[in-house]
């Protein structure tokens, strides 16, 4: 299964899903999809400033995984947005 595929896949387990992307360590996306009849809610530079955010957490929390256990998921959750 490609990327693509996988993404595609995670829209269709829930209506709510509008966008889903797959990031290398340094927050580049690599693959995205957007559900149709969606518009963004961040362009292009805020949504790629939030996974460079996101790809420098689990590097840290990778850093300590050894204290803390394996990294198994995280969420965020905002007025607008999870």
């Amino acid at each position: 299964m490609n990327f693509k595929q996988l993404l595609e896949k995670i829209l269709d387990f829930d209506q709510n899903i509008r966008f889903a992307a797959i990031f290398d360590r340094y927050g580049v996306i690599r693959e995205k999809v957007q559900r149709d009849g969606t518009s963004p809610m961040l362009d292009e530079y805020d949504t790629q400033n939030m996974l460079r955010g996101a790809a420098n957490f689990w590097f840290h929390r990778k850093n300590i995984a050894r204290k803390i256990g394996k990294g198994n998921y995280s969420m965020t959750v905002y007025d607008n947005l999870i």
